[in-house]
């Protein structure tokens, strides 16, 4: 199992089927469902998205869809719960 993080941006991009990503990150993310493989969306976005809809800066629609699909556990997505050990890890992370 391989495992893909979209960050917020991306995700809303990829089912809104935006030709903002790149080949490679598209590549990755369907690679991923086609392997049955899922891609993991940190709460965070959810809130974040919501926001940016609630700023207009995204249509209302981008949080039902984000919803819906988070919902449905065949879509290929999962939702990332953004606990105290994870933020704690991110720490660790060298980028």
């Amino acid at each position: 199992m391989v495992a893909v993080v979209a960050d917020t941006h991306t995700i809303v991009w990829y089912l809104r089927e935006l030709p903002r990503l790149s080949e490679a990150a598209l590549a990755v993310l369907d690679g991923a469902t086609a392997a049955g493989d899922p891609i993991y969306v940190s709460s965070i976005s959810v809130v974040e998205v919501a926001y940016l809809v609630e700023k207009y800066r995204l249509p209302e629609a981008a949080f039902e869809q984000l919803v819906e699909v988070l919902s449905d556990p065949g879509s290929g997505l999962a939702i990332a719960p953004l606990d105290l050990a994870i933020a704690q890890t991110l720490q660790r992370v060298n980028l």
